[in-house]
């Protein structure tokens, strides 16, 4: 038997193994390195490829990434069918945010299901490639973010007083 981590995955808000029984394997998400945007050109008669990713501002830009969660579902057999269908129909080729239990940020990306059924359960692997960044749930959800929160009129900087002596 695999080990289980016992954290969950929501995609669009919705807990994967409250729905269908799908707990994370050990080891498992993998969250693939970012893939850097090239835009090589071919100039004819120039010895190599003329680089051009940095050419607009300097800044090298990236694609997409790609994630990958194995999960056990330990649904009887005979739902099995019924899970994989409704799977498929809620992740397979959909554009879907998802996020992981402990984390304050989410992923965007396209889905692919795929489940190997074994004797006493499933294992399913969805696989997404996700835009290059996360998502602050936070800011998403509207909430305004506190950036400073010292008040001049009634904060202290130091509660000791201090002098400046001479250099």
């Amino acid at each position: 038997y695999q080990e289980l981590d016992k954290s969950e995955i929501y995609f669009n808000a919705e807990s994967e193994y409250g729905r269908f029984g799908l707990l994370i394997n050990k080891g498992y998400p993998q969250v693939g390195k970012a893939e850097t945007l090239s835009m090589l050109v071919n100039v004819p008669g120039a010895g190599r490829p003329l680089d051009l990713s940095r050419a607009l501002d300097g800044k090298l830009h990236y694609s997409k990434r790609q994630i990958t969660v194995q999960a056990t579902c330990l649904r009887p057999k005979d739902q099995l069918d019924v899970l994989q269908k409704e799977l498929e129909a809620l992740l397979q080729g959909q554009w879907v945010r998802f996020r992981f239990k402990k984390d304050a940020y989410f992923w965007r990306g396209f889905c692919t299901v795929s489940m190997q059924r074994k004797e006493h359960s499933a294992l399913v692997t969805l696989t997404a490639v996700c835009n290059p960044y996360n998502y602050n749930l936070t800011a998403y959800m509207g909430s305004a973010w506190l950036w400073d929160t010292f008040n001049f009129e009634k904060d202290t900087i130091y509660d000791v007083r201090t002098e400046v002596k001479n250099l």
